[in-house]
């Protein structure tokens, strides 16, 4: 949860967006084109959750002669590679705060960001938004999707719904810091100054994140 709430990539966007629909449009409709985007978000984040748990069960579940005993080990190596990823590679060297994504992609984005001035627009922009990072979150998903399809306590549909939840805290934040008279600059300058604690935070998550997976694979397989 801690890894999906510190994700930086779609919350950088979303400040941008707002920024530039801002200047614009009037408060209210900026709001409401915000809103529309986390939307757009959390649309992609359940569409990504419910399709791997069918998938899951179609393959596994309901075909007991295939095994996934493995898929716990290679969840684990994929996870811990990404935990050095991320400590050397998520953020772009530099004082700013670009990510991994290529500049041409950033430029492109930047610049739908601009142009946004309906509902679905705004939408569309929230859904494309989690893309680039679904590389750090899908291991995240199927690890999740493994520990429930075998667990026989945990509430399935309440625990998804609680991690789609838990992705959109960066975008309440803020708009309400948008909402409370600060800009894009001051909005900017936190996430420099955040910078070094996210990206060593998020590199010991994916690191204990590992471990536990393998501490799992042991428990459930032996």
């Amino acid at each position: 949860m801690l890894i999906l709430s510190l994700l930086q990539f779609s919350p950088g966007l979303f400040a941008l967006f707002y920024h530039y629909a801002l200047g614009k449009n009037t408060r209210t409709k900026t709001d409401n084109l915000s809103l529309d985007y986390i939307l757009g978000a959390e649309s992609f984040t359940a569409i990504i959750w419910f399709s791997l748990y069918a998938i899951f069960f179609t393959t596994f579940y309901h075909n007991p002669s295939l095994s996934c005993k493995i898929l716990p080990w290679i969840i684990a190596g994929i996870i811990l590679v990404e935990s050095i990823i991320i400590f050397l590679f998520y953020y772009r060297k530099g004082s700013s705060t670009a990510l991994f994504i290529s500049r041409r992609t950033a430029h492109t984005l930047t610049a739908e960001s601009k142009k946004i001035s309906t509902r679905k627009d705004a939408f569309l922009l929230g859904f494309i938004s989690e893309v680039p990072e679904l590389i750090f979150t899908l291991p995240i998903y199927i690890l999740i999707v493994y520990i429930l399809a075998y667990s026989t306590f945990i509430p399935t549909a309440i625990t998804i719904i609680f991690f789609i939840i838990i992705s959109t805290i960066q975008f309440f934040i803020i708009r309400t810091a948008y909402r409370t008279s600060h800009n894009l600059a001051t909005i900017q300058h936190f996430r420099i100054k955040a910078k070094p604690f996210i990206r060593v935070i998020l590199s010991v998550c994916f690191l204990l994140l590992s471990l536990a997976t393998i501490y799992l694979g042991v428990s459930y397989n032996g």
